[in-house]
């Protein structure tokens, strides 16, 4: 429920994850790199790349939820953060997810990502 819960400075509180994640560009059925998945929310992510995006171009991030199973949600980025070493951190607003993928998003992708990042903590 957390994960659902309105803050002053923003929609949806966002959980801190670290996790390698597969980039897509909207127009490819490639992905064009990977990114560090750094927080996410119902609302959306912020993710880390050396892959550069444009504001408001539409990208896909593909997460892996276990060895067999991968997550893909679609958002449009809306902040780019220009880091050291050529790394952008980009924020992610993801479309208006129907109830099934903000359910899937809660109950499956976050508590396995919180999970894994504990183990390796």
């Amino acid at each position: 429920m957390a994960l659902l819960l309105k803050t002053a400075d923003r929609k949806y509180k966002r959980k801190k994850i670290i996790a390698i994640i597969d980039l897509y560009s909207s127009l490819s059925d490639k992905a064009v790199g990977h990114g560090c998945l750094v927080d996410i929310s119902t609302g959306g992510a912020s993710v880390e790349s050396t892959i550069v995006f444009q504001k408001y171009q539409k990208i896909i991030l593909n997460i892996p939820v276990s060895i067999n199973e991968r997550y893909s949600i679609s958002g449009e980025v809306l902040r780019v953060e220009n880091m050291p070493l050529h790394t952008y951190r980009y924020g992610i607003k993801f479309g208006r997810l129907k109830l099934r993928e903000k359910l899937d998003l809660f109950r499956i992708v976050v508590p396995l990502l919180l999970k894994r990042k504990r183990l390796v903590s």
